[in-house]
């Protein structure tokens, strides 16, 4: 029963979707394909940056591979945010690219570390961004342009 005293506005009522959110036409999927693409690259170039900055130089098919792999043991729904999964995937990737395998294991619980913090950074920043979407019924580029 919906509650009439909520600011909450109903999804469905919200107004027009874009055309990524109902795609009209093929041009629309390969738009959103494009979106999704340049967002996993810079998904790899944060990582890249981040190993860059605790000292650990890999090349960007390194990178490549362990975002990918990483990022598939993070979806394992064993824990929260892929803590733990993660972690013991890196530790055993790095642990092939970096000598000794000791300083492996430090180096790939900082990185995953760092990762996390992203991704809770990012989970925040979107939080605050649907919150203010939710409740004025229009989007924060929009709003931001007034």
């Amino acid at each position: 029963v919906p509650n009439p005293k909520s600011k909450i506005q109903n999804p469905k009522s919200a107004g027009p979707k874009s055309k990524i959110q109902n795609p009209q036409s093929a041009g629309d999927l390969v738009r959103a394909g494009g979106w999704t693409a340049l967002s996993f690259l810079v998904s790899t170039a944060r990582v890249w940056l981040l190993a860059e900055a605790i000292g650990l130089a890999l090349d960007p098919a390194q990178i490549g591979g362990l975002v990918g792999l990483t990022t598939v043991a993070a979806l394992i729904p064993i824990s929260v945010s892929g803590v733990g999964t993660r972690d013991a995937t890196m530790v055993a990737l790095l642990s092939q690219l970096v000598q000794p395998p000791a300083a492996a294991s430090a180096v790939a619980i900082a990185l995953s570390t760092l990762i996390l913090g992203l991704n809770i950074a990012n989970a925040v920043f979107g939080y605050a961004v649907w919150w203010i979407e939710a409740r004025t019924g229009r989007p924060v580029v929009e709003q931001a342009a007034r």
